[in-house]
């Protein structure tokens, strides 16, 4: 959700665009708040110029669903998976653009949980995007830490740390990321990738 183009502006505001929580400690220098306008450590700025300002970078676009597993852990999931079983909601959009310009297929994204209490975030990626090599994050790959809601509300997935895994018989790339909250369902719903 782009920051405000005029008027008051907030480093709380500016906090939540970069996907920190509200209320909680900030600093003007740091590296993601600085990274909106692109200012180095200790640079001399001023709040107007962050107007505008947004970290989202690219949108894709999903016939989300939910399906129930119906297995010993009944578990619930949310979102996209075209390859896996048990498929799960359809594409309007699959290209996911990195920072860097590259584009990728993507094969899933969901949320899930579990009577047991586990819950799970996952991208799935058409390719090898690792190329054996170990702890190849997916914000290494991508340049994003988040996925958000089109208005920028609500955070489904963060960046966990874990390297992704490439299966060579379906040629699919996966990460696990950390759950926040569930993807909605819903025809035309859009998530957005954040920096």
């Amino acid at each position: 959700m782009t920051l405000p183009s005029s008027g008051a502006i907030s480093l709380n505001q500016m906090h939540i665009e970069v996907g920190g929580s509200s209320g909680s400690n900030v600093s003007i220098n740091d590296a993601d708040i600085r990274g909106l306008i692109s200012k180095s450590s200790g640079a001399t700025m001023a709040f107007n110029e962050w107007y505008g300002a947004s970290s989202e970078v690219d949108t894709i676009t999903l016939n989300s669903a939910y399906y129930q597993d119906n297995d010993k852990y009944n578990t619930y999931r949310y979102g996209v998976r075209t390859v896996y079983t048990p498929t799960l909601g359809s594409w309007v959009d699959a290209t996911l653009e990195t920072t860097g310009g590259t584009e990728y297929t993507l094969i899933g994204v969901e949320t899930a949980n579990s009577d047991i209490g586990i819950a799970a975030a996952n991208i799935y990626v058409s390719g090898d995007l690792i190329s054996g090599v170990p702890n190849v994050t997916f914000t290494n790959v991508f340049g994003y830490n988040t996925v958000r809601s089109s208005n920028g509300s609500t955070t489904y997935m963060t960046e966990s740390g874990n390297g992704g895994n490439y299966n060579s018989t379906t040629n699919i790339t996966n990460w696990s990321l950390t759950f926040n909250n569930h993807l909605p369902t819903g025809n035309n719903l859009k998530l957005k990738f954040y920096t």
